[in-house]
């Protein structure tokens, strides 16, 4: 930080461009938030499907009970809206990273990765 006489004597010049660099970093930290907050939500759905996909057997049942117990209406119902949910978030993801890297180059966010796809890369 600049001493005070130095902050009231800078010249209009410098005023202008500590305030613009004060913009562009919040507006950047609001993006790179928006783009974890979109990040965080398809993750939580993809632990949502490996969960609903996990037949095998825990400490109390067998696959054999699983799948005997299986309501077929609601485990398709309950895949399919998650991989809606999953297409939807990963296309608004992909669309904020995109605009996010584009006005703001020096600070680039990274496409969700083969692993995070594997699902729904044909979907898409």
């Amino acid at each position: 930080m600049k001493d005070f006489k130095n902050l009231i004597g800078a010249s209009e010049k410098d005023v202008k461009n500590i305030r613009i660099q004060n913009c562009v970093n919040a507006v950047s930290d609001e993006s790179k938030m928006e783009v974890m907050n979109k990040r965080k939500e398809y993750r939580n759905l993809q632990l949502k499907l490996e969960n609903l996909l996990d037949l095998g057997s825990d400490t109390t049942t067998d696959l054999a009970t699983n799948l005997k117990n299986i309501n077929a209406t609601k485990f398709t119902k309950d895949l399919y809206e998650i991989c809606e949910e999953m297409l939807i978030i990963a296309r608004q993801l992909k669309m904020r990273i995109k605009v996010h890297n584009t006005l703001f180059p020096d600070s680039k966010e990274q496409e969700l990765d083969e692993t995070e796809l594997d699902f729904i890369k044909d979907l898409i």
